[in-house]
């Protein structure tokens, strides 16, 4: 039978993750050819388990010739490209094969791959996605390689025009995580391999664009602008390329995180409003609007960009420019943001329940949801919820739900779901089972995961603070059971929670304030007394009021508020949440008095200033704030919405 999909890997010391790459491919592939780039750890060892089609290349700065190299050897109906750090899941990759079953290939008709990348720290505490569709899946045999030595693109040698359409199924991508980056130096390659390419060919537009994509990856955003700029401005007699409208939200984005509100809405509403059917045109004014503090044109701009996709979906299946997050996940997350800015628990839950409903491992919103949720509602009616948002009877569901509150410190509903599951310690990573322990108060069980630790290697700050609060708890010093080299980047706080055990003076607030929240989370109220008493101070007083503060403790958090006020401590979160309290409860003089004192602290929180422009009815005392703040006022009299609040 002849062969139907070729996959086809360039690799290089990808021992960590490809592993999990073929397995979630081999079932689906009838062959795997690993071009191997120099590894030097197990990479080639565990690719021979999945198959023999492994070679060797000597890399030469050149993405494209070593795909090329690989494409040439494959030998199905079908060429997918995969790297090792991306994966599918069984239903994704089952999609892909049966459509391929059926599809018949067709002269430069080549089939882009929606590609979900991770950002953050982990899979596990990723609170966002980036979804991009990159052309990847072609017909073998019709003379399709690839071209450019970084940021590779497919074209036909035999100079037939290529076009897309857009494959069935997700594959999912680890590579833009923090820890990622880092371990393989991507961003110091990619440098050299930019630099080769001016040296030789000198940049176009598109190159332009990808070096402001690697700028804005290592937030080197002043950079980004520039190379983003040159490249629109190379490219305005062709901005009919498909990555045009992309380098004008890129540009938006750099703009905005510099702070350069105008220049950001003025390229809105030149440029992208080429684009105006589409969500990202709205989505990015909402973000704007959401910066400034205008927040029910925001939640306009959001909703409008939901309907926007919505329309678009009716009638095509790509319904964005840059990412379908800025159709659904986006426009979700920041209505959710302003319904807890503005206390309104209702929206909150609604929005949060869509984002969920979406993607029930978002871990930011969950950890919103339940926090929210714990205030009023008892652990039966939230895990009722939270089992009608993902599978119940999902093993890996359950022990996530699982993780998530026990690190939240919700015990109840701990409990209810550690109840649920059976053998689940060896699923659990270190500081789980740590966690377990002191929820069980099992201090054995605890003595025994501390002796367990390697040096350094599996020290975390997390299991920093669980082994000082298993300390505290039992009597038991377990530090002199961890062993932390001085280089180690976790040395400071480690002598600091050593300092605290043997009741010496603590330097580290922010060690402190994690502790005590920690205590008070796990119900050891009196040990939170204690170390309250004994370190407290202005910054720790202040973190505890806005912890209890985001955590809807209202009566807690004024109670700490109310003492730095006394002492005219108050910073300036505590100063913006207190007017936010006032004002959400119709005390409009108080509440802008915060205001006020925290801009004195810092006048540069443009969403502060409308605030205050929008609650004041003093016509006097308005234009005395507009000329005191007139300053940080320039672009506001360029935006219409802006413009009409100095008046």
């Amino acid at each position: 039978m002849d062969k139907l999909l070729s996959v086809c890997m360039i690799v290089k010391n990808e021992e960590a993750v490809i592993d999990r790459c073929l397995s979630s491919i081999n079932d689906y592939a009838d062959e795997i050819i690993i071009v191997d780039t120099g590894s030097t750890d197990l990479t080639k060892q565990i690719a021979a388990a999945y198959t023999d089609l492994i070679y060797d290349f000597e890399w030469i700065n050149d993405f494209s010739a070593a795909r090329n190299a690989g494409i040439r050897r494959a030998t199905g109906q079908w060429i997918l490209v995969v790297d090792a750090d991306e994966y599918y899941h069984p239903a994704e990759a089952a999609k892909l094969r049966t459509f391929l079953e059926t599809e018949t290939p067709n002269p430069g008709l080549v089939y882009a791959v929606s590609i979900v990348s991770y950002l953050g720290t982990s899979i596990e505490k990723s609170s966002t996605m980036s979804t991009g569709e990159v052309a990847r899946l072609f017909p073998n045999h019709q003379n399709i390689f690839y071209t450019r030595p970084i940021h590779e693109q497919l074209y036909a040698t035999d100079g037939t025009p290529l076009h897309f359409q857009l494959a069935p199924g997700s594959l999912y991508h680890t590579g833009y995580l923090k820890d990622a980056i880092e371990s393989k130096d991507k961003l110091n390659r990619n440098a050299g391999i930019f630099s080769d390419l001016k040296k030789n060919k000198g940049f176009s537009a598109y190159d332009y664009y990808t070096v402001g994509n690697e700028k804005a990856m290592q937030r080197d955003f002043q950079s980004a602008i520039y190379y983003y700029e040159r490249s629109l401005k190379k490219s305005e007699r062709n901005s009919s390329v498909s990555w045009y409208p992309r380098c004008i939200i890129s540009l938006v984005q750099a703009y905005l995180e510099l702070k350069r509100v105008y220049d950001a809405w003025h390229l809105i509403e030149t440029k992208l409003i080429q684009w105006n059917q589409y969500p990202e045109y709205y989505a990015l004014k909402g973000s704007i609007y959401y910066y400034i503090g205008l927040f029910d044109a925001s939640r306009e701009e959001y909703q409008l960009a939901y309907r926007s996709a919505e329309k678009l979906a009716e009638t095509t299946e790509v319904f964005w420019l840059d990412s379908p997050d800025y159709a659904s996940t986006f426009p979700l997350r920041v209505l959710s943001d302003i319904a807890v800015y503005e206390n309104d628990v209702e929206k909150t839950v609604y929005y949060l329940t869509k984002l969920l409903m979406q993607n029930p491992y978002d871990y930011r919103a969950i950890t919103q949801l339940i926090d929210t949720l714990a205030q009023t509602q008892p652990a039966e009616s939230i895990s009722q919820l939270l089992n009608e948002i993902g599978n119940a009877d999902d093993r890996k569901f359950q022990l996530y739900l699982f993780k998530v509150t026990l690190a939240l410190g919700h015990i109840d509903l701990s409990k209810y779901y550690w109840a649920m599951l059976e053998d689940v310690e060896s699923e659990l990573d270190i500081i789980d089972r740590l966690n377990l322990a002191l929820l069980q108060r099992d201090e054995a069980m605890f003595g025994n995961l501390v002796a367990s630790l390697a040096k350094d290697q599996t020290i975390t700050h997390d299991i920093l603070v669980s082994c000082t609060l298993g300390s505290l708890m039992w009597g038991s010093n377990y530090y002199e059971r961890i062993t932390i080299s001085e280089d180690h980047a976790l040395s400071a706080s480690y002598n600091s929670f050593r300092c605290l055990l043997e009741g010496a003076p603590v330097d580290s607030q922010p060690d402190i304030f994690t502790l005590l929240t920690k205590c008070y989370l796990y119900h050891n109220y009196d040990l939170y007394d204690r170390f309250v008493n004994a370190y407290s101070s202005s910054e720790i007083t202040n973190m505890l009021a806005n912890f209890f503060y985001n955590k809807k403790n209202y009566d807690l958090a004024l109670n700490y508020y109310s003492l730095l006020l006394r002492n005219n401590d108050l910073s300036v979160t505590s100063l913006e949440n207190l007017s936010l309290y006032h004002l959400t409860r119709h005390y409009i003089e108080d509440g802008l008095e915060f205001i006020l004192a925290a801009l004195e602290k810092r006048p540069d929180l443009p969403h502060l200033i409308t605030l205050y422009l929008r609650f004041c009815t003093n016509p006097q005392a308005k234009q005395t704030f507009i000329k005191k703040y007139g300053d940080h006022l320039s672009y506001y009299r360029k935006i219409p919405l802006l413009a009409s609040l100095l008046k």
